[in-house]
């Protein structure tokens, strides 16, 4: 690594590596058919499921954790605003950035994280809590990543379809293959924050509600938090 391994960089470079081994898992054996319209699930995801992990294990604060979250969303508010990417989407960032990943970098991987949010709190949200995004990906691993077959976008469609116990189709119909923006603020509300967003500017803040309901807190507590 370059940067500097110390308690004061911890958020960085504990974020860096839970991302880089979670794709031993997504992105590794959890393989794509197709990897320009799978970018921003594989690394979108790994990057969630690595800020998960690293406050779920009390590496990092509830704090850092937030402010994690608010980078991710401020950053893919300006993507969605900023008259260079119009024409772009999700699913479509990687072939409209000529292949390059970072020329979207915050679709793919900032995008990618906060759409893998909005799933996993809406997945438990339609299961009262029994199911979750880890289930999603432990079902694709049994299916694809264990059985050596990479997974097609419809394959996605479908698994989380069948996790949820409702057709997700929609989600990937309006957010990831076309423009239309994630539903942040329903998305946090769900799981008991509130969010405030300066599109223009790619500023977010994140706010735990004051008085947030039963199934709110249950999300909030299985999403990171007192696990």
């Amino acid at each position: 690594m370059v940067d500097p391994i110390t308690p004061e960089d911890r958020i960085l470079w504990t974020n860096l590596l839970a991302h880089e081994i979670f794709h031993h898992w997504n992105g590794g054996l959890l393989s794509p058919a197709d990897d320009d319209k799978s970018a921003w699930f594989y690394e979108g995801a790994t990057e969630y499921m690595a800020n998960r992990t690293i406050i779920r294990t009390g590496l990092i604060t509830e704090e850092l954790f937030l402010k994690k979250l608010e980078i991710h969303i401020g950053m893919y508010d300006y993507w969605m605003w900023a008259p260079p990417f119009q024409k772009s989407t999700l699913q479509g960032a990687v072939r409209d950035g000529g292949g390059d990943k970072d020329v979207n970098r915050p679709a793919i991987y900032n995008g990618g994280a906060v759409a893998s949010f909005c799933l996993d709190t809406m997945i438990q949200k339609q299961t009262a809590g029994r199911k979750n995004l880890e289930d999603l990906l432990g079902l694709m691993m049994t299916r694809y990543g264990l059985a050596g077959k990479p997974y097609l976008p419809d394959d996605l469609i479908h698994d989380a379809s069948e996790v949820a116990g409702a057709d997700f189709s929609s989600f990937f119909a309006r957010y990831i293959a076309s423009r239309e923006r994630l539903p942040v603020k329903q998305c946090f509300a769900d799981a008991g924050f509130d969010v405030a967003v300066a599109d223009y500017a790619g500023e977010a803040f994140i706010s735990p509600q004051a008085n947030p309901s039963a199934s709110a807190l249950a999300i909030r507590k299985q999403l990171s938090f007192q696990h």
